[in-house]
């Protein structure tokens, strides 16, 4: 039985750890305007979402397969992730795709050209 309140204790606070990380990450790439620093901080967050993810699966005992399958969705949905969104240089916001296609070349909050 204490394994068990062990294991729930652990996963109760992996969770809430993930979900803090989501809101503080979600509200940094909403509200700053620091285009730079936004481009560094992107792929390590896109990183360490699909890690925790993995993780968790990993951590409620999936099997192998079942790890190994998720982190290929995952790995792809990072990379789709890293691809649809930039920065505007001009305004500082986050500029997402529309969709899996061409990524719009000018910012949708202030018009002006979006860099690489």
């Amino acid at each position: 039985m204490t394994d068990l309140l062990q294991t729930n204790a652990f996963l109760i606070t992996l969770l809430a750890l993930w979900m803090a990380a989501a809101v503080v990450s979600l509200a940094y790439f909403r509200f700053s305007r620091n285009a730079a620093a936004k481009r560094r901080l992107w792929p390590l967050a896109v990183a360490a979402s699909a890690a925790m993810l993995v993780g968790l699966v990993w951590v409620l005992g999936f099997g192998a397969a079942v790890v190994a399958i998720v982190a290929v969705v995952v790995a792809a949905t990072s990379y789709l992730n890293l691809r649809a969104v930039r920065f505007c240089d001009s305004c500082g916001a986050t500029v997402r795709s529309k969709g899996l296609g061409a990524m719009t070349p000018f910012c949708s909050s202030c018009g002006a050209r979006l860099g690489p």
